[in-house]
């Protein structure tokens, strides 16, 4: 019983984390500038680590886990991680130096589809 609530606040902080990835995604489809990548690096970091506990709880409960699937999905949270963190880093020099911040916008567009992509495995993965 204790196991299945620890589980449940896992999933639901999990997709607390998916939901600020998406949320910043397409709430930034139609901007031209001023991207904010902080809600995609703190969505995935999230995510990540809620994934390795969801990981760990179902390995405890000796529920069957599919390594393939975990690293894919790993793989996929590290890329949108680093999508994000990229974009920030960018988005903080572009501030800094005036330059061009449309050039940012394949990155909030690849961390959002990522992200969706991500999802598609967890429900359609069986």
């Amino acid at each position: 019983m204790t196991l299945e609530i620890v589980r449940l606040v896992l999933v639901f902080a999990h997709f607390i984390g998916l939901s600020a990835i998406i949320g910043a995604f397409i709430l930034q489809l139609p901007w031209k500038s001023g991207f904010d990548f902080f809600p995609v690096c703190i969505g995935a970091g999230v995510q990540l680590l809620t994934g390795f506990g969801l990981v760990a709880v179902n390995e405890i409960a000796d529920d069957v886990v599919n390594p393939w699937k975990v690293g894919t999905k790993l793989a996929i949270t590290c890329t949108v991680l680093i999508v994000g963190l990229i974009g920030a880093r960018r988005a903080r020099l572009a501030k800094h130096t005036d330059s061009d911040v449309a050039s940012l916008k394949p990155l909030i567009l690849l961390a959002g589809i990522t992200a969706m992509v991500n999802v598609g495995l967890a429900v359609f993965w069986r």
